[in-house]
């Protein structure tokens, strides 16, 4: 009894000296019963408010704290030519095989290629497998694999490949760079974009993961808001990733079809980094395995289904440029193929994320509900 005496005494003296309205009358003396319940009614549908309140600021926080905006000074930005950002310019030649290289190859092993049918075998097998795509999948030869393993597919490519050397310029002091890189339509050159060399077969074959450069266009917090609160992902933030270092829109989508392809055939084709950040190796495919992939090259591509559902949820890119094709000229040219690209007008409106409403909204929304009081006046009877 004297325990339950002293709880009832810290309980009617905290009411008393409790900042927030309402409870006082709770346990002061002289208020009967009904006044007390009704105090009671009184404190529970403000904290029921308070909690909903509360509840909504949160989520409009970790939802819909940004807003994108309009931006139309023009004449203060500075306009990147294609393809400084993740949307690369990348070349892909018809010829992916150099001849003499494939000869070469042939020649420096005997035991793989004895036979003269052995190598017309190799010789078709690697022309095809240059020119793999999920479009042409399905049509891939049966039964001239020989004694390539599907480990050497990656190695035998960037080793046999053509040497593409064309004259680029940008019409200005600036150099553009030129970048090989691993496609997924083959090995490919990129044309000055900084993300290529992810996908280049030197810093798959090295093991790398870390960043070549840090990221200097970043201009929102990520201790602030994290991917899901901004709907976009820096470039930097690739945890999702499993086989790339770097975040981009285009490479969570192919991804998204290295993990199709692995659920549905159990194997990736050769153009995919077969090695993840976790140490675990994946299955090349094999020609079969290129056909059983091919035959759903619809859903693959598109990433789509009417039969079956297909988990790809890829943000964009928070620091992103688009480019729209404007016009197309094209002309015969009688020195080999020419390709001109370049900017006919320059933007006139930029789109921008800002932020709206911050942690310190949500902290100051906290401190208005704290402090709010319950009822204004002593209810009198």
């Amino acid at each position: 009894m004297d325990i339950l005496k002293q709880v009832r005494r810290t309980i009617v003296e905290s009411f008393h000296e409790i900042s927030v309205h309402g409870f006082i009358f709770l346990v002061k003396r002289g208020n009967n019963i009904l006044e007390r319940l009704i105090w009671l009614v009184c404190i529970i549908v403000g904290f029921y408010g308070i909690i909903e309140l509360g509840s909504d600021t949160w989520h409009r926080y970790q939802t819909s704290p940004t807003v994108i905006t309009m931006d139309r000074s023009k004449f203060a930005w500075n306009t990147s030519f294609p393809s400084r950002t993740m949307n690369k310019m990348t070349v892909c030649s018809d010829k992916k095989i150099d001849d003499d290289k494939l000869e070469d190859y042939l020649k420096a092993n005997p035991l793989k290629f004895p036979t003269d049918d052995s190598k017309e075998n190799a010789r078709n097998f690697i022309k095809n497998l240059s020119l793999i795509s999920y479009e042409t999948m399905s049509d891939f030869p049966l039964g001239i694999e020989g004694n390539i393993k599907p480990d050497e597919y990656l190695k035998l490519m960037s080793d046999l490949k053509w040497e593409f050397h064309p004259e680029i310029s940008s019409g200005t002091s600036n150099k553009l760079i030129l970048q090989r890189i691993i496609t997924e339509r083959g090995i490919c050159d990129a044309v000055n974009t900084k993300t290529a060399y992810y996908n280049s077969y030197d810093y798959w074959k090295d093991n790398r993961w870390d960043l070549v450069e840090p990221n200097i266009t970043v201009v929102v917090h990520p201790l602030e808001l994290k991917p899901s609160q901004r709907n976009c992902r820096l470039d930097n933030e690739s945890e999702e990733l499993l086989t790339s270092a770097i975040y981009s829109f285009n490479l969570c989508r192919s991804q998204c079809r290295f993990k199709m392809a692995l659920k549905e055939c159990k194997c990736i084709p050769w153009f995919y980094r077969s090695l993840d950040k976790n140490g675990r190796r994946y299955p090349i495919c094999r020609p079969e395995g290129m056909r059983c992939i091919g035959k759903m090259k619809d859903e693959i591509i598109t990433l789509k289904s009417s039969k079956k559902k297909i988990e790809c949820d890829c943000m964009a890119n928070c620091d992103n440029s688009n480019f729209f094709t404007q016009s197309i000229r094209s002309r015969v040219w009688f020195l080999g193929a020419n390709l001109q690209w370049g900017i006919i007008d320059y933007p006139k409106l930029q789109l921008k994320r800002e932020l709206i409403f911050g942690l310190s909204d949500v902290l100051g929304m906290k401190n208005i509900i704290i402090n709010a009081n319950i009822c204004k006046y002593p209810l009198m009877f």
